[in-house]
């Protein structure tokens, strides 16, 4: 379930060759989502991993439900998010590969 919004250009070996080769682009957005009372416990990131030199992209986005007061009142939470998702590709773009 975690990756089921990851998409990306080709089959995402470029990403592995730009983070090695430093022309790996990577940006996250998170937000609290307040939809008009429909769902205050909501969160969700998004990050984008973009090749300047090939000019490739992959996103990966995750949402996540929890109770209203801790989305709203700790907003590191979709921080962590961003961050946590973030790492856990790069860990899996890095295993097993010689580095």
């Amino acid at each position: 379930m975690l990756w089921t919004n990851l998409h990306m250009d080709d089959d995402g070996e470029w990403l592995y060759d730009a983070l090695i080769g430093g022309t790996l682009e990577i940006s996250h957005n998170g937000s609290y989502l307040y939809l008009n009372d429909l769902a205050r416990d909501l969160c969700a990131c998004v990050v984008v991993f973009h090749c300047i030199r090939t000019n490739k992209y992959a996103d990966l986005m995750w949402a996540e439900r929890s109770t209203s007061q801790i989305v709203t009142n700790y907003g590191h939470h979709r921080e962590i998010l961003e961050c946590l998702a973030t790492q856990l590709l790069m860990n899996i773009l890095l295993d097993g590969k010689d580095q």
